[in-house]
């Protein structure tokens, strides 16, 4: 088995009310179209909270498994 080095770039973004369809649209028409220019760039993944506010807390006993 192969093993290769990942790495992975986070960006977050605080908007406004209703506005969450303009931010995935700026991210996938520029940050996306910049990003596979770059050498070794393989994807991106959006992760969006529509309806509010769901943390998860993370601590040791909190996990399962």
């Amino acid at each position: 088995m192969q093993v290769r080095d990942t790495h992975a770039r986070m960006i977050t973004f605080q908007e406004g009310q209703g506005m969450i369809n303009s931010v995935i649209s700026i991210t996938q028409d520029s940050l996306v179209t910049v990003a596979k220019d770059q050498q070794g760039f393989r994807g991106g993944i959006a992760l969006t909270d529509r309806g509010g506010k769901n943390h998860w807390r993370d601590t040791v006993g909190d996990r399962v498994g």
